[in-house]
């Protein structure tokens, strides 16, 4: 359960925004794109105005931990519990919550050479009815 909060409230953590705290522990942001790591590769990024809204889309490609020796034994132990294979994929965004994940939105199916493409979308409330959330930002 730790490891799924700090996924999904990652960037909130980092900005120092909040502090979530469980049974005494408090959690750390778990980066799905190792962005602290210098050989995490960051490819040009797009920004989409699209109804009165902007979505940003920021593609990456991690390192992969069986050749790196720049991955700190932290990333190492994460990345181990991340199963590459099933991280591949969009990460949507809703205001620094992360919404959705390990997949490519139909867009791609799953495949070993992608294992370690990630690719960041972000989005604002305004889109909730596009992307069909709902409250619990959930699909509706």
């Amino acid at each position: 359960m730790r490891d799924k909060i700090s996924l999904i409230y990652h960037r909130v953590l980092e900005d120092d925004e909040l502090k979530i705290i469980i049974n005494e522990y408090e959690l750390d942001a778990w980066d799905p794109f190792l962005m602290d790591n210098v050989a995490t590769k960051e490819l040009e990024s797009i920004n989409i105005d699209f109804e009165k809204s902007k979505i940003a889309i920021s593609p990456y490609i991690i390192p992969n931990p069986d050749y790196s020796k720049v991955i700190d034994d932290k990333q190492a132990g994460r990345m181990s519990k991340m199963r590459l294979y099933d991280y591949q994929g969009i990460y949507l965004y809703r205001a620094k919550r992360l919404i959705r994940y390990g997949d490519w939105m139909g867009i791609l199916k799953k495949d070993m050479a992608y294992q370690l493409s990630r690719v960041r979308i972000d989005i604002d409330n305004n889109l909730d009815d596009i992307f069909h959330l709902d409250i619990k930002k959930n699909k509706k």
